[in-house]
């Protein structure tokens, strides 16, 4: 089994598909698409009615079913013999899940007859109100049996032998979107009294019975409270998460890397004395106070401008979330001032406007006037020189 096997959430889970149309075999599709091993029984000379539904292909197949049958293994068996009958009870024990249909509606003579209505309707021998009618007749009576008989996945727990942090009762293991996790076994979602408390789950497959351990070849603590670090999935992936939540919300994309280390400076912060740092976020460098979160000092990068608009704050170079470079107000959220060129503390001299800016064209760089109503330009000196 490779690594990114592993990595499939319903990698090892073993999908029997025996449905015929549409609803079934697409469920179990997507079962396909997340790693688990699916494999769908067809009815011999028939086959799966979607391989005649809809568009056929140069390879006589049908648009819908090459859809349908992507990360699925075909295997047809004959269940009115004994042999075959006796192989797919082996399959069914063998499997972790059946997908089936509705066995009085989704029968392998659906999609013919399903055609035939359509053609009816569009002749005008049958009104489309009455083949719905017919249809919800036997379909109501399926969804009752379903809602009554139907296996729920989201209440399926697991007992363990851990107990609850806050009340001491047994915790059970549940699934949620994203992978199995602990959740105190009193708690009651009609009681908002009863005891809610969950945990994260470090064993992230979906087996319970067979599910091992993940391994990984050094274990990583929390850069904050110093508790161990997880392996969770969201919907953006895979992220590292410390174990504390919700205490503590510390996370770590896989792709950032482990995080490089502060660099201790001896500047002294200007608000409480104590040494700055130099930390490493997500746009980079920056230098701030080591006394943080009590202190949230964080020196700026100065250009020597005042700022245009509110003629009080200095302007700051900073950058955006794209990783490109703008010029803000240190006055910041009281100024909102922003400019993507490096300003200049020089009046225009075609229109008066309070500064210019330095913009770099394909010609080369150029001194310009911010206004669009004015078409104020110069050459930079030193370029202008050097292209002389």
């Amino acid at each position: 089994m490779t690594d990114a096997t592993l990595t499939s959430p319903m990698a090892g889970v073993r999908v029997l598909d025996c449905a015929t149309f549409i609803a079934g075999p697409t469920c179990a599709t997507f079962l396909g698409e997340f790693g688990a091993e699916v494999i769908k029984v067809e009815l011999p000379k028939i086959g799966c009615p979607l391989r005649q539904f809809g568009t056929p292909t140069d390879g006589a197949d049908s648009l819908p079913w090459m859809s349908e049958s992507r990360n699925k293994k075909s295997l047809t068996l004959d269940l009115r013999k004994p042999e075959g009958a006796a192989i797919l009870r082996d399959l069914v024990r063998q499997s972790d899940l059946l997908v089936e249909n509705f066995p009085d509606i989704f029968d392998v003579q659906y999609t013919a007859r399903l055609e035939e209505e359509l053609d009816e309707i569009e002749e005008g021998k049958e009104t489309w109100t009455q083949a719905l009618g017919d249809f919800y007749k036997k379909f109501e009576k399926d969804l009752r049996y379903a809602a009554k008989h139907m296996e729920n996945i989201k209440r399926m727990e697991k007992p363990t032998d851990e107990k609850c942090e806050r009340c001491g009762s047994p915790l059970v293991i549940k699934w949620g979107k994203h992978g199995s996790f602990y959740a105190c076994s009193s708690y009651d979602k009609e009681d908002p009294n009863s005891c809610n408390f969950t945990k994260e789950n470090p064993i992230n497959l979906p087996d319970l019975d067979s599910a091992d351990v993940q391994e990984t070849t050094q274990e990583e603590y929390c850069e904050n409270c110093g508790r161990l670090m997880v392996l969770k999935r969201g919907r953006f992936g895979q992220f590292m998460a410390c174990t504390g939540y919700p205490d503590c919300k510390t996370t770590r994309r896989l792709d950032q890397g482990k995080k490089v280390p502060d660099i201790p400076l001896d500047e002294p912060c200007p608000k409480c004395g104590r040494n700055l740092m130099i930390r490493h976020g997500r746009f980079g460098e920056f230098t701030a106070c080591s006394g943080y979160p009590e202190c949230k000092f964080v020196k700026q990068n100065f250009i020597g401008v005042k700022c245009p608009l509110c003629k009080d704050g200095d302007l700051v170079e900073k950058k955006a979330r794209k990783g490109n470079t703008f010029y803000g107000c240190g006055n910041y959220p009281t100024c909102k001032f922003t400019s993507a060129y490096r300003p200049l503390a020089e009046k225009c001299p075609s229109c008066g406007g309070e500064y210019l800016v330095e913009k770099l064209l394909k010609s080369g760089p150029v001194i310009a006037c911010p206004n669009k109503e004015c078409d104020y330009e110069r050459p930079v000196p030193g370029e202008a020189a050097s292209a002389g």
